[in-house]
């Protein structure tokens, strides 16, 4: 169940992350207030979340 839960996260996440980037590509006149180097940190942080949760080895328990 946990599982399922992480890869269903993982999956609004990606969605999200698809839906950020063709919005930034439609309005290149937005930008964020601070310098790339916090940007790019912030891009990575997400990604590695999204992996994570992508193969999080969550095992169901046995119900005996």
């Amino acid at each position: 169940m946990k599982k399922k839960i992480s890869r269903c996260i993982a999956g609004l996440m990606l969605a999200a992350a698809l839906g950020f980037i063709f919005y930034a590509l439609g309005h290149p006149e937005a930008y964020f207030p601070w310098n790339g180097g916090v940007t790019y940190t912030l891009y990575g942080a997400y990604g590695l979340l999204m992996v994570l949760l992508f193969i999080a080895p969550f095992k169901d328990r046995e119900v005996k």
